[in-house]
């Protein structure tokens, strides 16, 4: 099990649970102050997941993904889906991933002797073999150097993986969606509902087919079917939605354009697009107002470079620290302060490690120097 306190593998056992559930039903007078926050009747319990401290430590640490528990099933042994799963992880979105090899078998971690450090590397080379017949990687390179400790390795992803992951997590994030929406007041429902219908009954125009299709991927105007398939997009999701979901589409990269389409919209992979759109219409002001206000932290080069020598878990741990203090800091947290954090990213990252200078003091005792990619 890792510890984010001690950023590393702990030594000793630990028995902890992951979260526990409580079901409250809204009839019991103990639980009224909960009746009265729901107006829809029919709501008769709740339910209340609490995370354990050391799990929810962990979380926000070293971040979330989203993985298909049917793979990691079909991967044969532990060892080959933990290396998995760990560069799934640290490679976040690109194809290729540079890694030394005494680090990643620390970080599964396999038992290894100095004096014969050779069979571990045939332990590692075999489980990754796996990884590579079940097209989880392209393939991996071990590019020994004067020894096996100073060696380091190649690993190439597949370019449909990039996709495959965003699948899932949109798919994950819809679902929890789904699962927010059955509890929302019955008012809200029938807003939605009405909202659906005047989208359906908008009238569509071959124009409106058009503009739509020049949005889209080269490869779309090259099928017959597609006209059609916009139309009736059109009139079932209405003009906004299946903009911004062709424009979505034409930042990915996509083999089969019609089912990718129909899919985008049916899970809303578009809906972060067309919130940051409208929210830079509407609030450009108010983002240049805070951006302005975070420059006032001077950034400092020495400082933000020691930050960008951290393994990358490390630095994806601290920018989201320094996220938060700013969101509790502004008080509020909207898509303006979200786009102010990403423009004055650096400045603020820099501000919070000023504001916690032992963060970088105890890093430096603790954390193996991060290998330039």
């Amino acid at each position: 099990m890792y510890s984010s306190e001690k950023k590393s593998i702990l030594a000793e056992e630990i028995e902890t649970t992951i979260l526990s559930l409580r079901t409250l039903r809204l009839e019991e007078q103990k639980n009224k102050n909960l009746r009265n926050k729901f107006d829809d009747k029919r709501v008769k319990e709740v339910y209340e997941i609490e995370i354990s401290d050391h799990f929810y430590r962990n979380i926000i640490a070293k971040g979330y993904l989203v993985y298909d528990s049917s793979t990691l099933l079909e991967i044969s042994t532990s060892i080959a889906r933990t290396i998995y799963m760990l560069v799934e992880k640290l490679r976040f979105n690109d194809l290729y991933l540079k890694l030394d090899v005494l680090y990643l078998i620390k970080r599964i971690p396999l038992k290894y002797d100095k004096k014969n450090i050779s069979q571990t590397i045939k332990t590692l080379t075999k489980n990754l073999n796996e990884l590579k017949d079940k097209k989880l990687i392209e393939s991996f390179e071990i590019i020994k150097t004067s020894s096996w400790e100073n060696s380091e390795i190649d690993i190439y992803f597949p370019e449909h993986s990039i996709t495959e992951k965003q699948e899932r997590f949109f798919e994950d994030y819809n679902q929890f969606k789904k699962m927010s929406t059955n509890l929302s007041l019955s008012f809200m429902e029938n807003s939605e509902n009405q909202d659906i219908l005047s989208c359906e009954i908008e009238e569509v125009t071959e124009a409106n087919v058009q503009e739509i299709l020049d949005l889209m991927p080269s490869k779309a105007k090259k099928l017959k079917t597609m006209p059609k398939t916009i139309y009736d997009a059109l009139q079932h999701y209405g003009y906004g939605k299946v903009k911004s979901t062709a424009v979505y589409m034409k930042k990915n990269k996509i083999e089969k354009i019609r089912a990718y389409f129909l899919k985008a919209l049916e899970n809303n992979w578009a809906e972060d697009i067309t919130e940051t759109v409208e929210t830079l219409e509407i609030s450009k002001n108010q983002i240049f107002e805070e951006i302005k206000s975070n420059e006032t932290y001077n950034f400092d080069e020495n400082l933000f470079n020691k930050f960008e020598k951290l393994d990358k878990e490390i630095q994806d741990g601290i920018e989201s620290y320094s996220y938060r203090d700013y969101i509790e800091e502004c008080g509020v947290e909207t898509k303006i302060q979200q786009l102010a954090f990403a423009a004055a990213r650096k400045s603020l990252i820099c501000k919070f490690l000023k504001k916690y200078p032992k963060i970088l003091e105890e890093l430096d005792t603790e954390i193996i120097p991060k290998k330039k990619l």
